[in-house]
C-alpha cells in the first residue's frame, strides 16, 4: 500500500483531503480507494437516508397472506458481473458479506413465441446477444446483500454524517482509512458550485435540507460552504447538464482550453437513456415462470419490458411469508412513451436531456405503474407455463431519467493534474455496475498520484 498522501499549504503539512461528489457505485469505490491510500475523503450525496445512487433499494409495508409484511426491492441496478479487473473488488465484497453470487435460472424470453432459452442453448443461435446489461454472457452474476445498496453503504461506512448544520464544514467522521485518515459522508447535500481558492484548493457551495424538513420543524433549506479540499472528483455526468437537478457550476473553468470545460462539452452533448422500473409483490406462487431472471426480446423489437426478475430469489431476499417480489425494467422505447405518450422517442429524450421531466409524485408513479403492469402482462401472455397473475399486493414505479449514457467517453476516467480534478462514472467506460466501479477506482489512483507524485504503486 502506498504511503499517506500529504500536501503542503503555506508551509504547513497536512493529510490530503479530497471531495467526491456522488455516492453511487463509482463515487463510493473512488472514496474507499482514496481512503485506503490514507487520504481524508468527504463524499457529498443528494440521497436522504443512504448512499447508493442507481443501486438504491425501496422498502414498503404491505399486507400479505400471512398478515403484515415488509417488501424490499432493488429499484435500479439489478446485478453485476465478473468482468476483467473486477475480481479483487468482488473478493473484498464477498469476504465482507455485502455481496453474494446469484445462482439463478437465467435466459432470454421471446414474447412472440413465448419460448424461453437458456444461455448455453442461445450461444449457438443466430443473432444471439448478451442480453440485458450482458446478463447472458458466461460467468456468474452477483448481487449486493441484503440489497444492491449494501455495497456503496459499506464502502462509505455504516455511520453517516448529517448535512443539517449550517456551519462551514458539516461533515462528520464516519469511518477511518489508512494511517488515521477519515471517511465522511454528507447526505442530503446538493453541491451547486465548485471553485478554487488562491492556493488552488477546491471549495464547494452546497445546499442541505428541504421544504419537507422545514414542515417537520427543521431548519429547511440552508446554504453551506465547505472547507478547502486538495482535489475534487465528480462521479455523476449530470453535473454538466445546465438546468438539471445535479448541475454544478465551476467558476474559472469556462474557457475552451480548460480540461473541465472540455469534459463538460463532451458530457453535455451525450445522450442519456431513460428507463422505468416496476416493483411489485404477488402472493405465492407468483408468476410461475421457468426462470428467475430473463432478458425479454421480440423479432420486431415491439416488447415494452427489457428485463424481468424475481427479486426474492436473490441472496438475502428470501421470503417465507407467502409473498414473492419482482422487478421489471422497461425498454428505452417504452420508457420514452411513458414520459411523453404519443410524442415519439426523440421528443421524450430531448425533454429528459433538458431536465424537463415532471415530479415523480404519488399519482404520477401510480399511473406509470399501472401502465407498466399492463404492458408486462401483454408481453407475458404467450409464455408457456406462466400463470395469470393475481392482483399485486404492492406496485411502485421508479423513473430513471438518466439510467445511462449511450455513448461513453471510452476512457477509464478523466483527470487534470494541474487543477487536481478527476471525473469517473459509467459515462467513461460504459453502462453497467462493473464499468462504474472500475472507473471510480481508476480516478482514485489518478488523484493519489496527483497529490503524491512519489507514492508507491497501488497494490
Amino acid at each position: 500500500m502506498q504511503r499517506i498522501a500529504r500536501m503542503s499549504v503555506n508551509g504547513a503539512s497536512h493529510i490530503s483531503s479530497v471531495a467526491v461528489v456522488g455516492a453511487g457505485v463509482s463515487g463510493s469505490v473512488c472514496a474507499q480507494t482514496l481512503s485506503k491510500a490514507g487520504v481524508n475523503v468527504t463524499v457529498f450525496d443528494q440521497g436522504w437516508t443512504a448512499p447508493g445512487g442507481r443501486t438504491s433499494s425501496r422498502q414498503a409495508a404491505v399486507t400479505g397472506p400471512s398478515g403484515a409484511a415488509t417488501v424490499r426491492f432493488d429499484q435500479g441496478c439489478q446485478f453485476f458481473r465478473h468482468t476483467p479487473g473486477m475480481q479483487p473488488l468482488i473478493d473484498e465484497w464477498l469476504a465482507a458479506g455485502v455481496a453474494a453470487e446469484w445462482a439463478c435460472r437465467r435466459g432470454t424470453l421471446d414474447i412472440r413465441s413465448g419460448s424461453y432459452t437458456q444461455p448455453d442453448a442461445l450461444s449457438s443461435t443466430a443473432g444471439s446477444h448478451g442480453g440485458f446489461f450482458d446478463m447472458l454472457s458466461p460467468g456468474p452474476l452477483y448481487v449486493g446483500v441484503p440489497s444492491m445498496a449494501a455495497i456503496p453503504a459499506s464502502l462509505c461506512s455504516s455511520t453517516t454524517g448529517s448535512s443539517s448544520s449550517s456551519s462551514t464544514n458539516t461533515t462528520r467522521a464516519s469511518g477511518s482509512g489508512s494511517g488515521g485518515a477519515t471517511m465522511n459522508l454528507v447526505l442530503g447535500s446538493k453541491v451547486t458550485s465548485a471553485s478554487q481558492d488562491a492556493d488552488g484548493r477546491w471549495v464547494l457551495s452546497y445546499t442541505s435540507g428541504s421544504a419537507r424538513d422545514a414542515a417537520a420543524g427543521g431548519s429547511g433549506v440552508t446554504s453551506n460552504r465547505s472547507l478547502p479540499f486538495d482535489a475534487l472528483v465528480f462521479s455523476d455526468s449530470l453535473f454538466a447538464r445546465p438546468g438539471g437537478a445535479s448541475h454544478i457550476e465551476t467558476p474559472g473553468h469556462s474557457t475552451a482550453s480548460s480540461p473541465i470545460h472540455a469534459l463538460r462539452e463532451s458530457l453535455a452533448s451525450a445522450r442519456r437513456v431513460a428507463l422505468f422500473s416496476l416493483m411489485f409483490a404477488l402472493p405465492s406462487p407468483g408468476l410461475s415462470l421457468p426462470f428467475e431472471a430473463a432478458s425479454l426480446t421480440s423479432p420486431d423489437a415491439s416488447h415494452g419490458i427489457a428485463f424481468l426478475c424475481e427479486d426474492s430469489s436473490k441472496p438475502g431476499r428470501e421470503r417465507d411469508d407467502g409473498l414473492r417480489s419482482y422487478v421489471a425494467v422497461t425498454t428505452e422505447a417504452f420508457a420514452a412513451d411513458l414520459m411523453d405518450p404519443g410524442s415519439g422517442s426523440a421528443a421524450a429524450i430531448a425533454a429528459a436531456a433538458a431536465g424537463a421531466l415532471p415530479v415523480q409524485s404519488s399519482s404520477y408513479r401510480g399511473d406509470k405503474a399501472a401502465l407498466i403492469w399492463a404492458r408486462l402482462l401483454e408481453d407475458l401472455k404467450s409464455t408457456a407455463g406462466a400463470s395469470v397473475p393475481p392482483t399485486p399486493v404492492y406496485m411502485h414505479a421508479q423513473r430513471w431519467g438518466a439510467a445511462y449514457t449511450d455513448k461513453p467517453l471510452g476512457v477509464s476516467h478523466m483527470a487534470d493534474a494541474h487543477n487536481r480534478f478527476a471525473a469517473c462514472g459509467d459515462f467513461c467506460l460504459g453502462a453497467g455496475f462493473g464499468n462504474a466501479a472500475l472507473s471510480g477506482e481508476a480516478a482514485a489512483i489518478a488523484v493519489v498520484r496527483m497529490l503524491t507524485p512519489s507514492a508507491e504503486p497501488m497494490l
